[in-house]
């Protein structure tokens, strides 16, 4: 039995829109600005866009990544470590973006786990990297339950299971 044209329309936006919002949630991650430069960090409308407003170089800021794309991550959520607030920003419907060299997370392997880089998201791909030190490592993309990072020093990079990062810039996570 077929349905009707405008109803088949209807539930076929309505599970576009859900799987959107699962893929949505699912490729999220909470990352900390990190910026080496020493000065404020502009937070853009785009990859290079306009400036849509500034974080203070005093301050620690984490925010939610949701993808990035030729060293530009999309993200939300940006808030003061030390009190939750928002900054000032222009808003933007494109979303807020920063450049990956800006972005940070630590790892959360305090009881000094190996964690493992791998050449692809998934716990059966080729190892590329070890380590059992807490790192802090830059994000450089995110699909579902993994990020793909890199090492500061820019030697090391892979995939690794979001469950062993911690996107607080002022303390350690559960």
């Amino acid at each position: 039995m077929a349905l009707h044209p405008m109803l088949a329309r209807a539930a076929g936006a309505a599970l576009c829109c859900a799987a959107g919002v699962a893929l949505a949630q699912e490729a999220a991650l909470r990352v900390y600005v990190s910026d080496p430069t020493g000065t404020a960090t502009n937070v853009r409308a785009a990859p290079s866009g306009a400036v849509l407003g500034t974080l203070d170089v005093k301050g620690d800021y984490s925010a939610t990544l949701h993808g990035c794309e030729k060293g530009w991550c999309r993200i939300s959520d940006i808030t003061a470590a030390a009190d939750g607030a928002a900054p000032h920003l222009k808003y933007n419907a494109g979303g807020q973006w920063l450049h990956t060299s800006v972005l940070a997370f630590s790892t959360r392997n305090y009881g000094g786990q190996k964690l493992v880089l791998r050449a692809k998201p998934g716990e059966n791909a080729a190892p590329v990297f070890s380590f059992t030190d807490e790192r802090v490592l830059r994000p450089l993309d995110v699909r579902g339950h993994w990020v793909q990072a890199e090492t500061l020093d820019k030697k090391h990079r892979g995939w690794l299971d979001v469950e062993w990062v911690c996107g607080n810039p002022v303390s350690t996570c559960p």
